[in-house]
Protein backbone atom coordinates (compact mmCIF):
# COMPACT_ATOMS: atom_id res chain seq x y z
CA UNK A 1 0.00 0.00 0.00
CA UNK A 2 1.37 3.37 -0.90
CA UNK A 3 0.24 6.56 0.78
CA UNK A 4 -0.86 8.98 -1.94
CA UNK A 5 0.00 12.14 -0.05
CA UNK A 6 3.20 12.34 1.92
CA UNK A 7 2.02 14.12 5.04
CA UNK A 8 3.31 13.62 8.53
CA UNK A 9 1.46 14.98 11.52
CA UNK A 10 3.49 15.37 14.65
CA UNK A 11 1.39 15.79 17.76
CA UNK A 12 1.88 14.89 21.38
CA UNK A 13 -0.91 12.31 21.26
CA UNK A 14 0.58 10.44 18.35
CA UNK A 15 4.29 10.05 19.07
CA UNK A 16 6.15 6.90 20.01
CA UNK A 17 9.67 5.57 20.42
CA UNK A 18 9.10 1.93 19.46
CA UNK A 19 11.40 0.28 16.91
CA UNK A 20 10.32 0.30 13.27
CA UNK A 21 9.09 -2.86 11.60
CA UNK A 22 9.53 -3.52 7.91
CA UNK A 23 5.90 -3.64 6.75
CA UNK A 24 2.37 -2.78 7.70
CA UNK A 25 0.70 -5.82 9.18
CA UNK A 26 -2.89 -6.94 9.43
CA UNK A 27 -4.22 -5.78 12.80
CA UNK A 28 -5.07 -8.35 15.40
CA UNK A 29 -8.56 -7.82 16.83
CA UNK A 30 -8.33 -6.39 20.31
CA UNK A 31 -10.16 -8.23 23.06
CA UNK A 32 -12.36 -6.31 25.48
CA UNK A 33 -9.97 -7.22 28.32
CA UNK A 34 -6.96 -5.83 26.42
CA UNK A 35 -8.83 -2.66 25.49
CA UNK A 36 -9.97 -2.15 29.07
CA UNK A 37 -6.40 -2.57 30.31
CA UNK A 38 -5.68 0.87 28.83
CA UNK A 39 -8.38 2.58 30.86
CA UNK A 40 -7.17 1.65 34.35
CA UNK A 41 -5.32 4.05 36.61
CA UNK A 42 -2.00 2.21 36.16
CA UNK A 43 -1.82 3.07 32.45
CA UNK A 44 1.74 3.98 31.49
CA UNK A 45 1.92 6.49 28.60
CA UNK A 46 5.25 5.09 27.39
CA UNK A 47 3.34 1.95 26.35
CA UNK A 48 1.24 3.52 23.59
CA UNK A 49 0.25 0.95 21.01
CA UNK A 50 1.80 1.68 17.64
CA UNK A 51 2.17 0.11 14.23
CA UNK A 52 4.97 1.14 11.88
CA UNK A 53 6.06 0.23 8.41
CA UNK A 54 8.04 1.50 5.46
CA UNK A 55 5.17 3.63 4.16
CA UNK A 56 3.37 4.70 7.31
CA UNK A 57 3.13 4.71 11.07
CA UNK A 58 0.43 5.20 13.66
CA UNK A 59 0.55 5.57 17.40
CA UNK A 60 -2.24 6.32 19.84
CA UNK A 61 -3.13 6.11 23.49
CA UNK A 62 -5.42 3.12 23.00
CA UNK A 63 -5.09 -0.05 20.88
CA UNK A 64 -8.45 0.47 19.16
CA UNK A 65 -7.35 3.91 17.98
CA UNK A 66 -4.03 2.57 16.66
CA UNK A 67 -5.89 -0.25 14.92
CA UNK A 68 -8.22 2.29 13.29
CA UNK A 69 -5.33 4.43 12.05
CA UNK A 70 -3.65 1.38 10.54
CA UNK A 71 -6.85 0.39 8.75
CA UNK A 72 -7.20 3.90 7.27
CA UNK A 73 -3.65 3.72 5.89
CA UNK A 74 -4.19 0.20 4.54
CA UNK A 75 -7.32 1.34 2.70
CA UNK A 76 -5.50 4.20 0.94
CA UNK A 77 -6.02 7.08 3.34
CA UNK A 78 -3.26 9.50 4.14
CA UNK A 79 -1.72 10.39 7.50
CA UNK A 80 -4.22 13.19 8.11
CA UNK A 81 -7.14 10.80 7.51
CA UNK A 82 -5.61 8.36 10.00
CA UNK A 83 -5.02 11.04 12.64
CA UNK A 84 -8.60 12.32 12.42
CA UNK A 85 -10.02 8.79 12.64
CA UNK A 86 -7.80 7.94 15.61
CA UNK A 87 -8.78 11.16 17.39
CA UNK A 88 -12.44 10.24 16.89
CA UNK A 89 -11.90 6.79 18.38
CA UNK A 90 -9.96 8.26 21.31
CA UNK A 91 -12.88 10.62 21.97
CA UNK A 92 -14.98 7.49 22.61
CA UNK A 93 -12.56 5.13 24.36
CA UNK A 94 -10.56 7.72 26.36
CA UNK A 95 -12.81 10.79 26.55
CA UNK A 96 -11.07 12.04 29.68
CA UNK A 97 -7.85 12.45 27.67
CA UNK A 98 -9.01 13.38 24.15
CA UNK A 99 -12.37 14.53 22.95
CA UNK A 100 -14.47 16.76 20.81
CA UNK A 101 -14.74 19.26 23.65
CA UNK A 102 -11.06 20.17 23.54
CA UNK A 103 -8.51 21.74 21.24
CA UNK A 104 -6.17 20.31 18.60
CA UNK A 105 -2.64 21.16 17.52
CA UNK A 106 -0.38 19.74 14.84
CA UNK A 107 2.61 20.25 12.61
CA UNK A 108 2.33 19.00 9.03
CA UNK A 109 5.12 18.29 6.57
CA UNK A 110 4.25 17.77 2.91
CA UNK A 111 7.04 15.67 1.41
CA UNK A 112 6.34 16.61 -2.20
CA UNK A 113 6.53 20.40 -1.63
CA UNK A 114 8.68 20.30 1.53
CA UNK A 115 6.17 22.70 3.06
CA UNK A 116 5.71 22.81 6.83
CA UNK A 117 2.46 24.15 8.23
CA UNK A 118 1.06 24.31 11.72
CA UNK A 119 -2.46 23.81 12.99
CA UNK A 120 -3.64 25.73 16.03
CA UNK A 121 -7.24 24.73 16.65
CA UNK A 122 -7.51 26.46 19.99
CA UNK A 123 -11.10 27.31 20.64
CA UNK A 124 -12.10 30.92 20.24
CA UNK A 125 -13.51 33.03 23.02
CA UNK A 126 -17.26 33.08 23.48
CA UNK A 127 -19.16 35.84 21.69
CA UNK A 128 -19.74 37.86 24.87
CA UNK A 129 -16.12 37.61 26.06
CA UNK A 130 -15.18 41.06 24.78
CA UNK A 131 -12.79 43.53 26.39
CA UNK A 132 -15.85 45.56 27.37
CA UNK A 133 -17.40 42.55 29.14
CA UNK A 134 -14.29 41.97 31.25
CA UNK A 135 -13.95 45.71 31.99
CA UNK A 136 -17.57 45.86 33.18
CA UNK A 137 -16.89 42.85 35.42
CA UNK A 138 -13.77 44.64 36.72
CA UNK A 139 -11.54 41.78 35.56
CA UNK A 140 -8.15 42.99 34.30
CA UNK A 141 -7.23 39.78 32.48
CA UNK A 142 -8.88 36.50 31.60
CA UNK A 143 -8.56 34.09 34.54
CA UNK A 144 -6.77 30.77 34.14
CA UNK A 145 -9.68 28.78 35.58
CA UNK A 146 -13.39 29.10 36.25
CA UNK A 147 -16.36 30.07 34.12
CA UNK A 148 -14.69 33.19 32.67
CA UNK A 149 -11.79 31.13 31.28
CA UNK A 150 -13.89 28.80 29.11
CA UNK A 151 -13.46 28.85 25.32
CA UNK A 152 -15.43 27.29 22.50
CA UNK A 153 -13.88 23.86 21.73
CA UNK A 154 -11.74 23.87 18.59
CA UNK A 155 -10.92 20.17 18.02
CA UNK A 156 -13.63 19.32 15.50
CA UNK A 157 -13.06 22.54 13.52
CA UNK A 158 -9.35 21.66 13.51
CA UNK A 159 -10.08 18.19 12.15
CA UNK A 160 -12.14 19.77 9.36
CA UNK A 161 -9.41 22.32 8.57
CA UNK A 162 -6.72 19.61 8.48
CA UNK A 163 -8.85 17.39 6.23
CA UNK A 164 -9.66 20.21 3.81
CA UNK A 165 -6.00 21.23 3.53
Amino acid sequence: MKIRTSIILIAFLFTSCAPQTTELVEPTPVSAAAANAFTNTNYAPQNRPDVRGLTGAVSAGHPLAAQTGLRILQEGGNATDAIIAMAGVLAVVRPHMNGIGGDAFGIFYAGDSREITALNATGRAGSVATPEFFAAAEVERVPGSGALSVSVPGAVAGWVDAHER
